[in-house]
């Protein structure tokens, strides 16, 4: 029998509480990967959703990941403590003349300052429909421990509470 790792903790408790979530008919899970690289021995793992419903509305992600070196640290005792880096996407279309403040904004108030948000536009140049697709990434200076696993399902909450903030904004017009 094998020692869970951090990595391994964590993922199931995340995992546990966005398929609360999902149960509890807020959301629609609609992607799972639990990956492990074996070129660097890293893993990642994501779970992406949409709010219940509105399955042309923004999608968010969740993503888990752990570097091979956290790991060892992990399974030779080398470190008090190991971690993993969490990053949260937003995607959803919008009009080639939007420029997203909105979202940013929302974002900005839901998650605070600490929270680094980086912003992508991609499109398809040969489609008809001239649509792009925003992504905006949160993600964070410190890294996840299980000293955080209480603060995960609270984490999940906020992920949806923001998606739903989007959903609502974009309806809007934004």
């Amino acid at each position: 029998m094998f020692d869970p790792t951090v990595f391994d903790n964590l993922k199931v408790v995340l995992e546990g509480a966005v398929y609360d979530l999902d149960l509890e008919g807020y959301i629609e899970v609609n992607s799972r990967n639990d990956l492990v690289n074996l070129a660097d021995m890293s893993r990642c793992w994501n779970i992406g959703f949409q709010e219940t419903g509105l399955q042309e509305g923004a999608a968010a992600e969740i993503e888990l990941s752990i570097v091979a070196d956290q790991l060892q640290a992990e399974w030779k005792k080398t470190t008090s403590y190991a971690g993993c880096r969490l990053r949260i996407h937003y995607t959803l279309p919008a009009a080639a003349d939007e420029n997203g403040m909105a979202v940013l904004t929302a974002i900005r108030e839901i998650w605070g300052a600490d929270a680094i948000v980086e912003s992508e536009v991609s499109f398809d140049p040969f489609a008809s429909q001239k649509m792009h697709r925003q992504t905006f990434t949160l993600s964070f200076s410190t890294m996840i421990t299980e000293e955080h696993a209480g603060d995960l399902e609270r984490l999940a909450e906020s992920v949806f509470q923001t998606l739903k903030r989007i959903n609502d904004e974009k309806g809007a017009g934004i």
